[in-house]
C-alpha cells in the first residue's frame, strides 16, 4: 500500500491522443485520421498518462497510471478535463491540470515486478554474488529443462507383433512416416434401379 505523493512533469505531457478504438497513440492532434487499426475517427480522443510519486515507509517510487485508472480516481475524462483546461484560457498540454491534483493523497496497492540485471551485481558483496548465482542456477534450469523435446512429432502407428520383434529395422523410419492420422478415401458408387 502507499500513497500518492506527487504528480511528475518531466518528460511528456498527463495525456496524449488516440485512436477511439484501439487507444493507440496518434501523431495527429486535430480532425479526422485513420488509424493503423484501420478505424476512421472524426477527431483523436485524450487519454491519460500520468507518472506519479508514491510514498510508503519514507521511500519513494516512480509509477505510471494510464487512462482507466485515472478515469476512476479523477471522476472524469481526460478529453472533460482539457475541455476545462482550455475553457480556463490554458492551452498547454504539456502543463498540469488542476483536476490532477484529485489523484494526490489517494492511497492504493501498487504492483512492482523487477529484473536482476547480472551486470550491475557486485560480486565482492556476499549477499548480492549469492543472489548472482540463484539467479544463475534458475535461468539454467529452465534454459536446460525442456518437457516437449523428448515427445514424438506424431503418434507412431500400432505395432503388429512381428513388428516389434524387428524393433531395429523400425527405428530408422522418421516420426513422420510413422504417422496415424492420414485419411485414407473411400469411394461409395449407389445404383439406382
Amino acid at each position: 500500500m502507499g500513497t500518492i505523493s506527487k504528480i511528475v512533469m518531466d518528460n511528456h505531457s498527463w495525456c496524449y491522443p488516440a485512436c477511439v478504438q484501439c487507444h493507440r497513440k496518434t501523431d495527429i492532434q486535430t480532425g479526422p485520421f485513420t488509424c493503423g487499426c484501420g478505424k476512421e475517427n472524426n477527431q483523436p480522443v485524450l487519454r491519460y498518462r500520468v507518472e506519479v510519486m508514491v510514498t510508503q515507509n519514507n521511500k519513494s517510487s516512480k509509477f505510471l497510471l494510464w487512462d482507466r485508472e485515472c478515469a476512476e480516481l479523477i471522476g472524469e475524462t481526460a478529453d472533460d478535463v482539457n475541455r476545462v483546461k482550455i475553457e480556463d484560457g490554458d492551452l498547454d498540454l504539456n502543463a498540469s491540470p488542476q483536476a490532477l491534483d484529485k489523484l494526490l493523497g489517494h492511497v492504493l496497492a501498487f504492483k512492482a515486478c523487477s529484473k536482476i540485471d547480472p551486470s550491475n551485481v557486485d560480486c565482492n558483496n556476499a549477499t548480492h554474488a549469492e543472489c548472482f548465482m540463484l539467479y544463475e542456477q534458475s535461468l539454467s534450469v529452465t534454459a536446460d529443462h525442456d518437457p516437449v523435446a523428448g515427445l514424438p512429432l506424431t503418434p507412431k502407428k500400432r505395432m503388429s507383433s512381428d513388428e516389434v520383434d524387428d524393433e531395429l529395422g523400425s527405428s530408422q523410419i522418421s516420426p513422420a512416416q510413422l504417422s496415424s492420422n492420414k485419411l485414407t478415401r473411400h469411394s461409395h458408387k449407389s445404383q439406382f434401379s
